[in-house]
């Protein structure tokens, strides 16, 4: 009986830990495991949009992104260790600029891409350990986003059976909801400088419950 219970007790045990392994592995993707940093900027005015440093926490998005919106990426992929038969892969779903004539632009001098054409969708390169830093330029397509915000996929990492490694995605927003974002950004340094001037506690929570229940409506 007290070997069975035990059978048991362990199976639950390895249970809990496979579903944490999975859910560690997972949470991995899109998290800098593979992209460490990256910056997206407006190639017409040089405009600074988004910016995100894995290494150092930093996470800032600095301006809206449409649908229709021209985007220059930098991004940098650091390959930990070389595996000299595994081809991985870079690709966007973005399509064709109409300010730059390429989609890639390899900026480490170092790094060697396989089969290299700039004008296709995607690049390959075998992994060999180091940091591969490349610039991206397209057009998120028009029909992106035309109703509600959606989280748009700028450049996927695949593995050598098509498997996701990573991603860099952007929130592609409409411009109803730009407008409500910068609204309530506006909304929310007006509520500190009431805390901060010491007006009735009432009022405030008066302010936040409009706050909140204005989220939940844009949600």
């Amino acid at each position: 009986m007290r070997t069975k219970v035990l059978a048991i007790c362990l199976l639950l045990i390895l249970s809990v830990l496979s579903v944490g392994f999975v859910t560690t592995t997972q949470a991995d993707v899109g998290e800098g495991e593979w992209f460490t940093s990256y910056r997206v900027e407006d190639p017409n005015t040089g405009e600074l949009m988004v910016e995100v440093d894995f290494v150092t926490e930093e996470n800032r998005t600095l301006a809206p992104i449409f649908g229709g919106s021209e985007l220059e990426i930098t991004f940098k992929v650091d390959v930990g260790v070389t595996s000299p038969n595994t081809l991985l892969k870079l690709k966007t779903a973005m399509v064709h600029s109409a300010i730059e004539d390429t989609y890639w632009e390899l900026v480490s001098q170092d790094y060697e891409l396989t089969a290299y054409n700039p004008n296709s969708q995607e690049v390959q390169f075998y992994q060999a350990r180091g940091e591969l830093t490349m610039k991206l330029y397209g057009k998120v397509p028009i029909t992106v986003a035309q109703d509600i915000p959606v989280q748009y996929r700028l450049v996927t990492l695949y593995g050598p059976a098509g498997e996701t490694l990573d991603l860099i995605e952007v929130k592609v927003v409409t411009a109803e909801t730009s407008e409500y974002e910068t609204l309530f950004l506006d909304k929310e340094d007006e509520l500190r400088a009431l805390k901060e001037r010491g007006v009735a506690p009432g009022y405030i929570e008066l302010y936040e419950n409009v706050l909140n229940e204005s989220k939940v409506q844009a949600g």
